[in-house]
């Protein structure tokens, strides 16, 4: 089994991207590192990719690295 010491980045698809984005950057802290048409990156103060929110029909994990 593989040991994992740590998530490099995770992937949420939502329809509603905004609330999510509202919720990463207030409750969190995260930031927005770059944003295009419904997809949005964001990550930490030193600009560490941490999250990626991606416009889907359901909310759901897509992706870890």
């Amino acid at each position: 089994m593989i040991k994992v010491k740590r998530l490099r980045h995770v992937t949420f698809t939502s329809p509603n991207i905004e609330a999510q984005l509202d919720y990463y950057q207030s409750i969190i802290g995260l930031g927005v590192i770059q944003r295009s048409d419904g997809r949005v990156l964001l990550g930490t103060e030193s600009d560490e990719l941490t999250l990626v929110l991606e416009r889907g029909v359901d909310s759901h994990l897509t992706s870890l690295a």
